[in-house]
This record gives structure tokens, sequence and C-alpha cells, in this order.
């Protein structure tokens, strides 16, 4: 391990780019519902504190799956290991509030958030299964 890739894995660096995605998700919460859809910032400040906090919390549990330096599909299954949550608990997020901005019909809520969290589920069992899999083989 080079003093390079130290530096480029430290928590510190994992932090700053939590905190930059923050930043980011908050420019894009703007420009696409604010500008794009005209909902009131009000209506927007309780989602975007959601997932701008499983945002910053994403990061040091990525940095926790990346802390190996050698490409292994250990540091993979990690990785799918905390993505997956968060994508689901993001996505349901997601859904719920576009539907409660009247972006989305109500009643599809129900519906989409099952077909959404079964078909995530399936994938990242999958890719984790792919990965346990090749580590059983190679």
């Amino acid at each position: 391990m080079s003093i390079k890739q130290a530096r480029a894995s430290s928590l510190r660096n994992w932090t700053l780019g939590g905190v930059s995605c923050v930043l980011l998700i908050g420019l894009g919460f703007y420009v696409l519902f604010h500008l794009g859809f005209a909902i009131p910032l009000a209506t927007l400040k309780t989602p975007y504190e959601i997932i701008a906090v499983l945002t910053f919390l994403l990061f040091p549990g990525m940095f926790w799956a990346n802390k190996s330096f050698t490409p292994r599909n250990d540091n993979l299954k990690r990785r799918i290991l905390v993505l997956g949550p968060y994508t689901v608990s993001t996505s349901l997020i997601g859904i719920h509030y576009v539907a409660k901005a009247g972006v989305m019909p109500i009643e599809d809520v129900t519906p989409l958030s099952i077909i959404m969290t079964i078909g995530l589920a399936i994938s990242f069992a999958s890719a984790y299964y792919i990965l346990t899999r090749i580590d059983t083989q190679g």
C-alpha cells in the first residue's frame, strides 16, 4: 500500500466525499423538484434532510467496505451490504415524498414500493451470491 493510496482512502476523505454528495443532492432537489415541479422548499425540507443524513452515513460505511487495499471480492460483498439498505431506504423515502407532494398518485405508492423493494432485494442478493460463488471457485 502506497502513501497515496492510504491518503485517498482515509476516513476524512470519505467524509468530505459525503459532504460533497449531500450538497450536490441539495442542488438536485432544488433544481429538479423546486424549479422543475414547482414544489415549495418547505415541502422539500424533510425529505432532503432524511436523504442527506442517510447519504452522509453511507460514506463511513463505504470507507469500512473499502478499507482493505487488495482488490478482492470481499470488498465488493461489503459494498453490496452497505449499498443495498441505502438504495432501498432512499428509494422508499423518495416514493413516499413524491406521492405526498402530488407528483405520483397515492394509490400507486404501495404496489410500486413492494415491486421496487423485491426487485432491489433480488438484485443485491444475486450480486452477493455471484460474488460468493466466484470466491469459492477461484
